[in-house]
């Protein structure tokens, strides 16, 4: 399970990446798998038109967060301090640089390596898009031929179209893609259509069309989905009113016609790689494969078989055992045969290759079932120089096992240490980025995890961006007196470290289910797995922080240090407010995490809520209370997640984590305000471009930060009407 979106970004400079993973926190006539209209089969491509730079910069009036001194330079250019990270906002979001430092050491194979799983990451990622929503590729695809043809449409419009498009690209489509809420253009559908009619006068082809009735027609059908909030509001829905269906309630295209009543006593094929859709009146279900060895093709065939391509091309650059690993995504990918992924995963978490990835249909947390995987392409190298200390927390894997509150039937006997480094990330797609994970834990099969162990890796190139533009804000304004400031400030970047190693690396590493629970822990709990796995993995990271071993093997410098984890904790309990929408209903699980954690140790009295000059904060009553109250949380989620206890997981979330104080949420947004404090974060994955010797083959790729937003997604999408052009 990954994702130390986690509170642990919160807590330390108040900002989530992305959202802890994925998750813990962002165009034009067809984009590679993308322009298709409305009624179009999902997965139907055009061409993507060369990229203009018009749709660059930085919106109007966004400010630029004050931030920590500058510090490290690479290939990028010149200090990383704040305005080498932040590119521009757009609307809540902070869009900040992943910086490639390091990628010029690696040897010229291993940078060919990186670059064919790059595009391969590259080749998934419209996928995602259609799984948020069958209107996002065409509604992607207007957007883009709008903003790349500017021609007679009002500029002050076409601004607004532009941020439109933005936002469309941070949340792979019209929802927020952590919250799940729509996103509702600040233009008016009669706007669209005047930029529309002027774009198809001047001969600009819109939705795969240059007749204007049947455009009209077309865009018609996307007035609803895109300008009225009650059309589809979630893209993924965990508490429903009363009278709706959890799967029809939620936009995402992960059932189309298909209830909740429809699936009792329905065995799934593919339970992680398919739609579920109704067929005469009967269930069938639709695999996402690309075709082979006599498979036919399924949903996403193009886009998969441009991935299957330039996953091949790697292997050429592979050692014998990624190549053997990388075969096996191949054959999943081809056949959809999850025994194929299992054996990927297997091998994959054995390996540890000078470049990795993380490719597929990985993360269920778009599904509201929690059973259908999201696409999702990651590609990263390890920093040898920052990643001792985490290597060191994985050697210890066992002891800090044996420390756990769980009932000893819960802990694991039979330990393989996992396998854990501090990476730099090269891009982010799908459900990993733009908004992106700070780190991740996988594979996600119990199984493969007890048999076999894990794999973790925190991104440092992402922390790294954050705190260079956050700095020390959110501790000065949200601690409750000098000492807990003092304290924070002191024990500062060691609590990031700190919370994401120990969240992904024994969090979600950490616990046995016993054979008598049937299946994997996720069917037994329908709608809160991911939340009460992800709050687990937190309140592992919270408890161990006490264990003299930590300061030991360095993750802490000092045993207060302990203390100043839980106080930014619980700053993060009011911190977290400001990423929610209005309505008091949190849809996310790794919010609910959050929030079921602190609201338990304010019922348990080791936290309490006090008021100074009309504002908010969360308080530490007292530290062993405090340890003593994770512990017994920890230990019931372990129960719960052992034994399949749906009722008791569904009880502890609807009291602690599925609503919010709508007070203190307006607190917390009036002061992130006054004092200049991102809402979000989005991140820009760094260009590779390979370059060719005389006789046509790569001799070597470079790599650097990409200039801004728009500069990468013209770049995916030149990349992938590439690959389309090869179908």
């Amino acid at each position: 399970m990954r994702r130390a979106f986690g509170i642990f970004l919160v807590l330390l400079v108040g900002a989530t990446v992305a959202g802890c993973r994925k998750k813990q926190e962002t165009p034009a006539e067809g984009s590679g798998a993308a322009a298709s209209p409305p009624d179009a089969p999902a997965g139907s491509s055009a061409d993507a038109p060369a990229a203009p730079t018009a749709v660059g910069g930085t919106e109007p009036g966004g400010a630029e967060p004050g931030g920590a001194e500058p510090g490290g330079t690479g290939p990028g250019g010149p200090a990383a301090g704040p305005s080498t990270y932040l590119l521009e906002t757009v609307g809540d979001w902070s869009v900040l640089a992943m910086r490639p430092d390091g990628f010029e050491k690696l040897s010229p194979g291993q940078k060919r390596l990186a670059y064919h799983l790059y595009r391969a990451a590259i080749a998934g990622d419209p996928i995602f898009y259609d799984q948020h929503d069958r209107h996002n590729l065409a509604i992607k695809s207007l957007l883009e031929a709008l903003a790349q043809h500017p021609e007679g449409i009002d500029p002050e419009l076409h601004g607004r179209l532009v941020t439109y498009l933005k936002k469309v690209w941070i949340n792979h489509g019209i929802h927020d893609t952590m919250n799940g809420d729509k996103l509702v253009p600040d233009i008016t559908y009669e706007d669209l259509l005047a930029a529309a009619k002027t774009a198809l006068a001047a001969g600009v082809p819109l939705l795969g069309t240059k007749d204007e009735a049947t455009l009209l027609a077309k865009l018609e059908e996307l007035q609803g989905p895109m300008f009225d909030a009650e059309v589809d509001p979630f893209t993924t829905r965990r508490t429903v009113p009363e009278g709706l269906d959890l799967l029809t309630a939620s936009a995402n295209t992960f059932y189309d016609g298909v209830t909740m009543g429809d699936l009792a006593g329905f065995t799934e094929e593919y339970p992680l790689n398919s739609r579920l859709a109704k067929r005469d009146g009967k269930l069938v279900e639709l695999p996402w494969r690309a075709g082979g060895d006599g498979v036919e093709p399924g949903l996403y065939a193009g886009e998969l078989q441009a991935v299957v391509r330039h996953v091949r091309a790697a292997m050429a650059e592979a050692g014998e055992a990624q190549r053997a690993a990388l075969g096996s995504l191949v054959r999943y990918f081809e056949t959809g045969d999850l025994r194929a992924f299992r054996d990927y995963n297997i091998a994959w978490v054995r390996d540890d290759p000078p470049v990795d990835a993380i490719l597929g249909f990985i993360e269920v947390y778009a599904d509201p079932r929690n059973q259908k995987g999201a696409w999702e392409g990651v590609v990263f190298f390890p920093d040898p120089a920052e990643g001792e200390a985490i290597r060191k927390l994985a050697e210890n894997a066992a002891y800090f096992e044996s420390r756990l509150p769980y009932a000893e039937a819960y802990k694991r006997t039979e330990f393989r240490p996992p396998l854990a480094n501090r990476v730099v990330s090269l891009v982010h797609t799908g459900d990993a980025g733009p908004v992106s994970p700070a780190g991740i834990n996988l594979p996600n099969a119990q199984d493969i995890r007890q048999q076999y162990g894990s794999k973790s890796i925190d991104i440092g190139n992402l922390g790294e961006a954050v705190d260079a533009v956050t700095g020390e804000m959110a501790i000065r304004e949200f601690a409750w007196d000098d000492a807990e400031r003092d304290l924070a400030l002191r024990c500062r970047e060691a609590i990031r470290r700190q919370g994401i190693a120990y969240h992904e690396v024994l969090g979600h590493g950490s616990g046995r289910v016993p054979e008598t629970l049937a299946g994997d822990p996720a069917d037994h709990l329908p709608g809160t797995y991911n939340t009460i796995e992800e709050a687990r993995a937190e309140l592992v990271a919270l408890y161990l922080a006490f264990d003299p071993r930590t300061v030991e093997i360095g993750m802490l410098p000092s045993a207060d240090c302990a203390v100043a984890v839980g106080q930014s904790y619980l700053r993060g309990g009011l911190l977290v407010l400001r990423r929610l929408p209005p309505g008091g209903v949190v849809e996310e699980d790794h919010w609910r995490a959050t929030l079921l954690i602190v609201g338990y140790a304010i019922d348990r009295g080791a936290a309490r809520v006090e008021q100074r000059d009309g504002k908010f904060y969360i308080v530490m009553n007292d530290p062993e209370q405090w340890r003593a109250t994770v512990g017994e949380l920890l230990a019931e989620l372990m129960r719960i997640k052992a034994e399949g206890d749906a009722e008791a997981a569904r009880r502890l979330v609807e009291a602690y984590g599925a609503r919010y104080d709508e007070a203190r949420r307006e607190d917390v947004l009036r002061r992130v305000e006054a004092i200049g404090y991102p809402k979000k974060f989005a991140f820009v994955s760094p260009v590779l471009r390979p370059v060719f010797g005389a006789d046509g083959t790569i001799v070597d790729v470079t790599a650097e930060p990409a200039p801004s937003l728009a500069e990468m997604e013209w770049e995916w999408n030149r990349l992938q009407a590439e690959d389309a052009a090869q179908r």
